[in-house]
């Protein structure tokens, strides 16, 4: 019975654009000093080659990681406004309680 290999992360892109990609960044590649390919490297190789590059091994884009930083700040407020105002309305329910229960006890009974 063979067990198979595991395959390199590198098996995934067609080899020539291995190719066309610089030998030092295929390197750290393999090695796994890096797992995805520079934008400088991706902006240097034709588009017929870079297009063909699978989405794992390409960078984010700042601006996108921009957008999901602007999104969690906005939902992280959006909960703590939601938590700050279900405390508002519970203190004044209690004061609402703590106010009958005093008329009640010195008033009525």
């Amino acid at each position: 019975m063979s067990v198979p290999l595991a395959q390199s992360p590198l098996d995934q892109i067609p080899p020539d654009v291995i190719d066309a990609i610089p030998d030092d960044v295929v390197d750290q590649l393999r090695d796994g000093v890096i797992d995805k390919i520079p934008d400088e490297v991706v902006n240097r190789l034709p588009d017929s080659i870079a297009d063909r590059i699978p989405e794992g091994f390409l960078e984010n884009t700042p601006e996108f990681v921009w957008v999901l930083l602007a999104i969690g700040a906005l939902a992280v407020a959006f909960f703590v406004w939601s938590v700050a105002k279900s405390a508002w309305k519970a203190a004044f329910l209690a004061a609402v309680l703590g106010a009958g229960a005093f008329a009640w006890y010195f008033y009525v009974g």
